[in-house]
């Protein structure tokens, strides 16, 4: 495996950082993938958890529709607390998402009209009603990078 430091991933992965609340995330810059897959492991913060919610703009409510967490449940966890693994995998491969489609789109608004508007690269599906698993996340991405090379999506 190739840990060699890759400008653009570098930046993609400050990128990620920051959707996450910077310092608040993670003190160090992360410089590969093994930091963020130790960050994951470790499990997010709801506080960093919230900062990306809020970021995005889009309610508690509706972005816990795409994960497999209740938005009381989550409400009850302590500001530090760490969230499971397994949660913060997809809430990571959500901000990712939102980082790609911010470059892409240039703002978070646009993407976000992308998001809620019916693609026939999707099956005439809104993007968004894509996010709440790995494999569509995934099918998104793809989209959105076929925008990035010109191609309809």
């Amino acid at each position: 495996m190739d840990l060699s430091i890759n400008p653009s991933y570098t930046t993609q992965l400050e990128g990620i950082r920051q959707f996450l609340g910077g310092t608040k995330f993670r003190r160090k810059p992360l410089r590969n993938s093994l930091d963020l897959v130790d960050a994951i492991n470790k499990g997010i913060t709801k506080e960093s958890f919230y900062i990306f919610q809020k970021k995005i703009d889009i309610p508690l409510y509706k972005i816990c529709q795409l994960l497999p967490v209740d938005p009381r449940t989550l409400q009850r966890y302590q500001v530090k607390q760490r969230l499971s693994p397994n949660l913060s995998s997809l809430i990571v491969e959500l901000v990712e998402l939102f980082y790609q489609g911010e470059e892409i789109f240039g703002n978070l608004e646009q993407f976000k009209s992308w998001l809620a508007t019916p693609n026939m690269t999707l099956g005439g599906k809104k993007p968004f009603t894509l996010l709440n698993h790995s494999q569509g996340i995934e099918l998104v991405s793809d989209a959105i990078g076929k925008i990035a090379h010109g191609l309809v999506a």
